[in-house]
């Protein structure tokens, strides 16, 4: 604007010198071409002419204006004309705005430039030009509103999480620094509500918006007003909570906490958290900062998610758990060079016999400083970078090299099974790799078996369907681990060359006493005796739930009741033997409360009757075909010796044709019987007895 008054003075200027030679009517001529209102005052500030633009934006005929001052000038503006006047007068050009007024009462926003007017060289007035620039004020107004309500809005989007509005990360910790220079004491409370993966990956990113939404909405209807919630990632939350007089902390950290029992309705499901809490203090006076204090409250908060305890506070030695977890991180990748990971085996031995029917390699890590790592400590580590894969064919071949080893030993060997993640089948020829280091060592394929968790199958990669398939094409057999525990969905079993299911331990824990537990083992069971796979529950740790699998058809028995993990050289001892006997034997209580009383009496020998009387047996299993009893009687194993087993049903007694095949002498003095019904028919009559017992 100021350059358009710059132009119209230098216009003006010059004719002001004409002005001086000519007459006042001559110099309108011009000032009526001029496109600004023009008007010029003598030196007592009375109009003397002024161009026909200024008439028409002030609304009054030229007879009517006769002082600027008093007419057009509001009482407020008037001195700041005056001093604009003066100063003119003394030959200074002057450029000011001011609010005029119309005839009409209006008022206008207007830009003015005072240049002084010379008459014979002498200043003897102003000339006048007067621009109406209200519309442009207004859209100047207009205009700095939107950009402030822009610039908000930026600042909003770059300081706060789309879904949920809240502040972000770094917000949060510009508010927390903000706290801490102005020296005042909070608490921090980090919150996880641990399902947006879970979400995301079952119903898809639009319920894990919902989620986020409703867990941050309730955060806030929760929290003190005087509190401060930002969100780190996902459904992960920082709470800044300042000292409250009368406010009740543990109160409200239980309230929290209660979220767990909140449903939470995402359109048509309803989804349950599962609420964590790490909390950090700051200490008024010490020189804290701002990501100390979240980081503290983090490492809590990580500590609560791996425990049974859901709030945690912080405390130093969680600072020494982070340092080791960053060594561990660090230091894995030299693991396998240097030599420091070894494998141990776990036994799977047949549910009746404790012959050894195979073993599981588990990977173990002997760090020089923090001694013996748990696999959960660093296999997650080493999946978040590339030393997984390096890890994973270390397995590979120190598995077969083992087994090679124990193969110029003379040992009988059994098939040795490894755990592959996901990511390894993902990644590169995984199969090659299997296949060259059993050609290196010289071994058969039957001797190597792949383990992979149900919850792994989820990937539904094509990848991971393909390697799989090739392993198993050349004999490797695939085992799916954890079988039941999360998804467990019959089409895995026919979309996926399983050939093994691992029952997860976590039913096998309380199936003594459990019957839920024990009915999802029986289904399982049978699942896997319709797709004739082999069977192994995990996790066994006591005759009862021994005693109970056995009841339950289950032929492969994988736990500490047996053995813990072995090293090679004990693994080989076991080898030599081929057997395993339970650490813990089944007692005498234990059968008379899981198993079905029955008589039994040799009915033939070589088809020739015999009368003898009866003895009282414990019948612990059964299935269409075979039976296994107890007793402290020793009987004839013989093929050509028949016997007739007696059980009580509802309402009478029935009587049983059995064989017998095999008996084993147990510690406590019982003995162990196998057999078979000569007539599968009547297998159901026992079957029945048992369902009868409760």
């Amino acid at each position: 604007m100021l350059n358009v008054f710059k132009k119209s003075s230098e216009i003006l200027k010059p004719r002001a010198h004409v002005v001086l030679s000519g007459s006042l009517n001559e110099d309108m001529n011009f000032l009526e071409g001029h496109p600004d209102a023009i008007f010029i005052l003598n030196t007592k500030g009375e109009i003397l002419t002024c161009n026909s633009k200024l008439l028409v934006l002030l609304g009054y005929k030229r007879e009517e204006l006769k002082s600027f001052l008093e007419e057009v000038v509001p009482p407020t503006h008037r001195e700041e004309v005056k001093d604009s006047f003066q100063s003119t007068l003394k030959g200074k050009t002057v450029h000011y705005s001011i609010v005029i007024r119309q005839q009409n009462g209006q008022s206008l926003t207007t830009e003015i430039t005072n240049i002084p007017y010379y008459q014979e060289g002498v200043i003897s007035g102003v000339y006048g030009i007067v621009r109406d620039v209200t519309e442009e004020q207004t859209f100047k107004k207009n205009y700095a509103e939107l950009l402030k309500r822009n610039e908000e809005e930026v600042w909003r989007l770059a300081t706060h999480d789309h879904v949920t509005k809240l502040p972000n990360r770094f917000y949060l910790m510009n508010t927390a620094e903000q706290w801490l220079n102005e020296d005042k004491s909070m608490t921090v409370i980090a919150i996880s509500f641990n399902q947006i993966s879970e979400i995301n990956r079952t119903l898809g990113y639009t319920y894990g918006d919902v989620w986020l939404h409703a867990t941050a909405q309730l955060l806030k209807n929760n929290t003190p007003k005087e509190a401060f919630i930002g969100q780190l990632i996902g459904d992960d939350y920082v709470i800044l909570l300042p000292e409250l007089i009368g406010f009740n902390k543990e109160e409200w950290i239980e309230t929290l906490l209660s979220f767990n029992n909140h449903k939470f309705s995402l359109e048509s499901y309803e989804w349950y958290a599962k609420v964590s809490l790490g909390v950090s203090n700051s200490s008024p006076g010490e020189d804290e900062k701002a990501e100390t204090l979240i980081r503290h409250a983090n490492i809590a908060l990580d500590r609560s998610k791996k425990s049974t305890t859901k709030v945690h506070i912080y405390d130093a030695y969680l600072d020494i758990e982070a340092f080791k977890r960053y060594k561990i991180y660090s230091d894995l990748r030299y693991a396998v060079l240097r030599e420091e990971l070894f494998l141990e085996y776990q036994p799977k031995v047949n549910a009746w016999t404790g012959k050894v029917e195979g073993a599981e390699a588990l990977i173990r890590w002997n760090h020089p400083k923090w001694g013996r790592i748990p696999p959960n400590d660093f296999i997650p580590l080493a999946e978040e970078s590339s030393v997984h894969l390096k890890i994973a064919d270390w397995v590979v071949e120190e598995t077969c090299r083992q087994l090679s080893e124990w193969k110029k030993q003379n040992l009988l060997l059994v098939p040795i099974s490894i755990n592959v993640s996901p990511k390894r089948l993902l990644h590169g020829d995984f199969a090659e790799v299997v296949f060259k280091n059993l050609r290196k060592h010289k071994l058969p394929s039957s001797l190597f078996e792949i383990e992979i968790s149900e919850t792994d199958i989820l990937y539904e990669n094509v990848k991971i369907s393909e390697t799989l398939r090739q392993l198993h094409d050349k004999g490797i057999s695939i085992s799916l681990d954890d079988f039941g525990k999360g998804y467990s969905s019959i089409s895995y079993l026919q979309d996926y060359p399983i050939d093994t299911i691992k029952i997860d331990r976590k039913f096998i824990k309380d199936i003594d006493s459990e019957i839920r537990a024990r009915s999802i083992v029986r289904s399982a069971i049978f699942i896997g005796q319709e797709f004739r796979l082999n069977i192994v529950a995990e996790g066994v740790e006591t005759a009862a739930q021994l005693q109970v699998l056995r009841g339950l058809d289950c032929p492969t028995i994988q736990g500490y009741l047996f053995s813990r993990p072995l090293l090679e050289a004990d693994f080989a001892e076991v080898l030599s033997r081929q057997l395993l006997l339970p650490k813990e034997e089944i007692t005498n209580k234990e059968i008379a409360t899981l198993s079905l009383q029955a008589k039994l009496t040799i009915d033939r020998i070589d088809d020739v009757p015999v009368k003898i009387g009866s003895s009282v047996i414990m019948i612990c299993r059964t299935n269409l075909k075979n039976l296994t009893f107890y007793s402290n009687i020793r009987f004839p194993v013989k093929e050509e010796v028949e016997y007739r087993l007696t059980v009580e049903l509802t309402d009478r007694f029935q009587d049983v044709s059995i064989r017998l095949h095999a008996m084993k002498e147990l510690s406590n003095g019982l003995l162990e019987y196998e057999g078979y019904y000569t007539s599968i028919h009547q297998s159901h009559i026992v079957i029945t007895a048992f369902q009868n017992l409760r």
